[in-house]
């Protein structure tokens, strides 16, 4: 479980540094959103209850806008959001803010979880064993016994066939010409 923050003094001294710190990775509608959300939770000591919506209304920015920028706020570990239900149904979400973490301490214990990980691997798998990949396994199976089918396209029976342009008989031009009479007169 995470601590949140109840004391008035640790909420505007831990919001401080989240903003100091962490404020530049937002745009600057997610910034405005980061700093309301701050400011009423210092106003409210540490956890509020506005919906997703009302914020978006009070700083004229979308919905979606603020999901994102609370999710967002809930991946760089600024804010804790947990559902709220009322009378069983579903409330809006109480939003809390967290104690301040830096990211050298966090890079630090994502370092030792890849020491850790990479130690129990080598435990594991075996210096003459190796990893086998399964996917290309099942490939390497499946076309074993087949050759790579190719693609038949079905030919129309006339796409073959050439066809050569009829001569122009003595009929056919005086009809053209009579056209083209009639369309000179036509566009005058």
């Amino acid at each position: 479980m995470t601590t949140t923050l109840t004391n008035v003094s640790d909420i505007f001294e831990q919001g401080n540094r989240h903003m100091q710190t962490k404020l530049r990775y937002f745009s600057k509608q997610s910034g405005m959103i980061v700093k309301y959300i701050i400011s009423k939770l210092r106003k409210y000591k540490g956890k509020f209850y506005e919906s997703y919506s009302t914020i978006a209304t009070e700083l004229n920015v979308s919905t979606k806008t603020v999901q994102r920028t609370v999710k967002r706020m809930q991946e760089y570990e600024i804010i804790c959001v947990s559902a709220q239900f009322i009378d069983g149904r579903r409330s809006t979400n109480i939003i809390r803010l967290l104690p301040f973490k830096p990211f050298e301490l966090i890079k630090e214990i994502v370092e030792v979880v890849k020491e850790i990980k990479s130690k129990i691997v080598q435990k594991v798998v075996k210096p003459d064993q190796k990893v086998v990949n399964t996917v290309t396994n099942q490939n390497r199976v499946r076309n074993t016994g087949n050759k790579m089918s190719k693609r038949t396209e079905i030919v129309p029976a006339w796409l073959n066939k050439s066809y050569f342009k009829q001569q122009e008989t003595e009929d056919i031009r005086k009809q053209r010409k009579e056209l083209e009479k009639q369309l000179t007169e036509f566009i005058r």
